[in-house]
């Protein structure tokens, strides 16, 4: 699939885990990778005012085929504002041409609420 011409520059924040702390859980270290051509779409989002303030906005961010994103990373977009991953980014490739689409991810800002920006 051609690169879009007018997209825009998402941070992809590669997580893997660097090691372990004293209770054996995973400690995770990130690698920040700008990858050109992206598209964002909003999706929705919902408010959850029962005893907190938060708010949560769903987003599918479109980027080059052959990304690898995964469900561990999160991504920054152009305006700063930071998502999480959320399940398995998707890709498919047409049968009459073989063109692989772009990778849609589905990602998750959350604000407000308790412990939470």
């Amino acid at each position: 699939m051609p690169d879009l011409r007018q997209g825009q520059t998402v941070i992809l924040v590669r997580r893997f885990i660097a090691g372990h702390d004293d209770y054996g859980n995973d400690v995770l270290g990130e690698i920040r990778i700008p990858v050109g051509g992206c598209a964002i779409s909003p999706a929705f989002s919902s408010e959850e005012v029962n005893g907190t303030e938060q708010v949560v906005v769903n987003t599918a961010i479109h980027m080059p085929a052959g990304t690898v994103v995964t469900a561990i990373d999160a991504l920054i977009g152009p305006d700063g504002t930071e998502y999480e991953v959320i399940g398995t980014p998707g890709s498919w490739q047409s049968p009459f041409t073989g063109t692989l689409s772009m990778v849609e991810v589905k990602v998750r800002e959350v604000t407000g609420g308790v412990g939470v920006r």
